[in-house]
């Protein structure tokens, strides 16, 4: 079923091969009206079931012919699930949540909307998971429900969205039963999409999913089958709604008043135009508004970003990742040290957090110059130091940092993924100058997405 992908499927071609795939369909049907996932297995899953009516009512609306006498069962399946007559030892309840959620979605897309289960669901809306709100967000906006109840509800899932500067995703709580639902952030995220989409038009956050939903792609796809189906779905609704009309307009930005720049787009193209101008051009408080302008048809879209390195001593910063650094003697149980003796064998801790799933991150720690880093990989490393690093690294299942890179003036540690969570990593160093030195801050930051970072201040560091 999740192949099937109805409003590609003009070639006459495809839809033979479609046609063939739903006259399969009743083969997968049990005597009680579910759906297995085998031929040869009488066992039905309530989901799977609920997810096969789904697309064989979206089957029905773009024109495919479906025996009615397997909807027929299939709806009677549906709503003897919704009246808790199919028991199902696998599911708890956040799996009978989203279940029910989409069946309730699928008799609304049929024209036999359910709303007192609805009701009772909006009721309950804070104990279930966001995948199931999304989808009985949609079937009371199909079924023309409660309009005060739709905007609730489109209001409470928004006020779930992760933010990071340039995008935006939605997170379910993990449970034990997600696996039997293939529950998944893209999915959820692509979902809730398609909600926002149908009931919150002019809702800021549609661009930004739009473009976390785009940056999880791998290699032309996502991670599953179902991530494939809801996400791609999702972005044709949102193609469908903001980019009807072929792009034929001009633009123009205006800088403090004055115009920048302009382009003409014509046509569906990969065209971008590109201005930039140093910050030695600005005075230091000045107000610099930016306007964009747009004549004729079509969407524009456009990013303005800033970037800088301070000159003087940097303040610690958080945004969408916070750092810190600890200096200690690891031969004494002093916490962070102001001043240091000549000599000293010290180690580095830096602890990372992040209240969301990043990816790519990298954690740049410059050290003053009166520091030395030890790499304990080289053979000149002593027993002592490498015992001194040690608990850190013992604790692998918990270092999201897969590679680290050590240089005379800085040490760099990257995460592929990064969970959301605390994390510390540490390294040794030795103190080999006197003097008071400067030691710039620690930043760690999305590779891809700079925007998200977090810092350290710059201070000073006193070796005796």
């Amino acid at each position: 079923v999740e192949a099937f992908k109805f409003e590609v499927f003009k070639n006459k071609n495809y839809r033979d091969v479609a046609t063939s795939m739903i006259d399969e369909v009743p083969l997968f049907q049990r005597s009680n009206g579910g759906f297995s996932y085998w031929k040869n297995i009488d066992e039905t899953w309530p989901y799977l079931s609920a997810f096969t009516m789904y697309t064989l009512v979206q089957a029905q609306k773009h024109g495919y012919a479906v025996d009615k006498t397997v909807m027929d069962n299939g709806f009677r399946y549906l709503r003897e699930v919704l009246n808790d007559r199919h028991p199902f030892v696998w599911y708890k309840d956040g799996a009978w949540a989203c279940t029910k959620a989409l069946i309730l979605y699928t008799l609304a897309l049929n024209g036999t909307p359910e709303f007192g289960y609805m009701d009772r669901m909006y009721s309950d809306r804070i104990r279930i998971p966001l995948f199931a709100r999304a989808y009985l967000l949609k079937a009371m906006w199909v079924a023309k429900g409660n309009q005060t109840l739709i905007a609730d509800l489109a209001r409470d899932l928004t006020n779930n969205a992760k933010i990071a500067p340039t995008s935006a995703h939605f997170e379910d709580q993990q449970r034990d039963d997600d696996y039997w639902i293939f529950q998944s952030t893209a999915r959820t995220t692509a979902l809730i999409l398609q909600a926002l989409v149908e009931t919150q038009p002019e809702n800021s956050l549609i661009p930004r999913v739009v473009r976390w939903l785009v940056d999880q792609q791998k290699t032309g796809c996502w991670r599953s089958t179902q991530e494939n189906i809801y996400v791609i779905d999702a972005l044709a609704m949102y193609f469908k709604a903001y980019e009807k009309d072929e792009p034929n307009f001009k633009t123009e930005v205006l800088f403090a008043g004055s115009t920048m720049m302009t382009e003409m787009f014509s046509g569906r193209n990969f065209k971008t135009a590109l201005r930039a101008f140093p910050m030695s051009e600005l005075v230091v408080g000045a107000e610099y508004p930016l306007d964009f302008k747009k004549q004729g048809a079509g969407r524009l879209y456009y990013t303005v970003r800033m970037n800088y390195y301070p000159k003087a001593e940097t303040i610690a910063k958080e945004e969408g990742i916070s750092v810190t650094k600890e200096i200690s003697n690891i031969s004494s149980a002093s916490g962070d040290l102001p001043s240091i003796k000549a000599g000293t064998v010290a180690k580095i801790t830096l602890t990372v957090s992040s209240n969301q799933d990043r990816h790519f991150i990298v954690v740049d720690d410059p050290i003053p110059a009166g520091f030395e880093i030890i790499n304990t990989s080289f053979q000149t490393a002593s027993t002592a130091e490498m015992e001194g690093e040690r608990d850190s690294r013992e604790r692998w299942w918990r270092d999201p940092f897969q590679h680290r890179e050590m240089y005379d003036d800085r040490a760099l540690f990257f995460a592929d993924y990064f969970p959301a969570g605390v994390y510390s990593v540490s390294y040794l160093v030795r103190v080999t100058g006197f003097g008071t030195f400067q030691m710039p801050a620690t930043r760690a930051e999305g590779m891809y997405e700079p925007e998200v970072f977090g810092q350290t201040g710059s201070t000073k560091m006193t070796v005796e």
